[in-house]
C-alpha cells in the first residue's frame, strides 16, 4: 500500500513512468475508499484492538 501511495504523490518508485502530482491523493483516497477500503480499516483496527494491544 505504501508503495501505491508513493507512487499516486510522487515518491521514489521503480517505474517512474507512472509518477502522479501530489493533488492526485485526493483521487486515489476516493478511489481506495470504493475499493473497500474504509472496510480494511475497520477490520484491521478490529485485529489491532484484539491481537495487537500489549
Amino acid at each position: 500500500m505504501i508503495h501505491q501511495i508513493k507512487q499516486k504523490i510522487g515518491g521514489r518508485c521503480q517505474d517512474d513512468s507512472r509518477r502522479q502530482p501530489m493533488e492526485s491523493f485526493d483521487e486515489f483516497v476516493t478511489m481506495w475508499k470504493k475499493q473497500g477500503g474504509d472496510k480494511i480499516i475497520k477490520e484491521a483496527t478490529e485485529w489491532y484492538n484484539k491481537n495487537g494491544k500489549k
